[in-house]
């Protein structure tokens, strides 16, 4: 629910045929209505396997926070609760947002990240992404005595000329 109750944020799909096509982020008023779709031209879907949390809403509720699935990364996008407003990157990075949330007053966000080399992680950061800092270190010991390979990043071309980031 929005900050005033008025309107539900929720991840779907336009029709319930459409499995397998990218999840978006909705909005609708609580007394029924028409949804709004908030990332209509985000061609990426925003139901992460990561499992990361649902839709956020900002403390005001101008905005949406969510994570996408992005080439192999899940960031965290923002998209403005009125549709003008197009999703963009506030938490990003060669990594998997695998959790998040905002303070109450919303001016610091909190959230794990993991990449393939480095087990899960709390960070904080403001509101839009910036002053990030790494909070834990739980697994300091276990990466000292263990060496992990970084998988390689490459891209590849495939029917329809449409790029894929794959790891090896």
């Amino acid at each position: 629910f929005s900050p005033d109750g008025r309107t539900i944020a929720f991840l779907g799909n336009r029709y319930p045929s459409e499995a397998g096509r990218n999840t978006r982020v909705w909005t609708i008023p609580v007394e029924g209505g028409t949804a709004r779709c908030l990332t209509e031209n985000l061609d990426r879907t925003c139901q992460p396997f990561s499992g990361s949390d649902g839709p956020v809403w900002s403390e005001g509720g101008a905005s949406v926070t969510f994570a996408i699935e992005d080439q192999g990364d899940v960031p965290i996008y923002r998209a403005g609760a009125g549709g003008g407003r197009e999703p963009r990157p506030i938490i990003s990075g060669e990594r998997q947002i695998t959790g998040f949330s905002a303070s109450r007053d919303g001016s610091v966000i909190a959230f794990a990240a993991t990449d393939p080399i480095s087990p899960a992680e709390v960070f904080i950061c403001d509101a839009n992404g910036g002053d990030e800092r790494q909070l834990t270190d739980l697994n300091r010991q276990w990466k000292a005595e263990v060496e992990l390979a970084r998988p390689e990043r490459f891209r590849y071309e495939r029917a329809l000329n449409t790029q894929l980031r794959c790891f090896v």
